[in-house]
């Protein structure tokens, strides 16, 4: 039996019970964009309606990380990830991550932040609307 969680699209502040294993997207369920210390699930569809994109142009990938409690957030607390409006995204297998920034910026619906960790081998995308389109990599790339 799949876990209950409170899933809110903050895009339009509507939110409403899902099963773990409910669709988002076409591909994408619940289970892949929660916090495993939450019940609460917070998420923008119009950035994972973007990454379903990704998905369907280079095939299946995973997400490393979505919403993400203060306890679990290592950084400052003004983490779009705790916001529920960042994703970090596995590297597609065999695609470039200046490849997948590339498309990325053809599909955004929105200019926000993207991050390129090259040796860690993920690429984070965000529609934080306060901080606005920005780029950076990670440390040591």
């Amino acid at each position: 039996m799949s876990k209950k969680y409170y899933v809110v699209n903050i895009d339009t502040g509507v939110g409403r019970v899902m099963r773990s294993t409910e669709h988002l997207t076409q591909n994408f369920i619940v289970n892949e964009v929660k916090s495993y210390k939450s019940e609460i699930v917070l998420y923008s569809q119009s950035l994972l309606n973007d990454i379903q994109k990704m998905r369907d142009r280079f095939g299946k990938t995973k997400i490393n990380s979505a919403l993400r409690t203060l306890s679990q957030n290592s950084t400052l607390d003004t983490s779009s990830h705790v916001k529920g409006c960042a994703f970090d995204i596995r590297q597609y297998k065999g695609v470039a991550i200046d490849v997948m920034n590339r498309y990325w910026k053809k599909i955004r619906s929105y200019k926000g932040g993207t991050g390129l960790y090259y040796k860690k081998k993920f690429f984070h995308v965000d529609n934080d609307k306060v901080k606005g389109e920005r780029e950076w990599k990670g440390k040591g790339d």
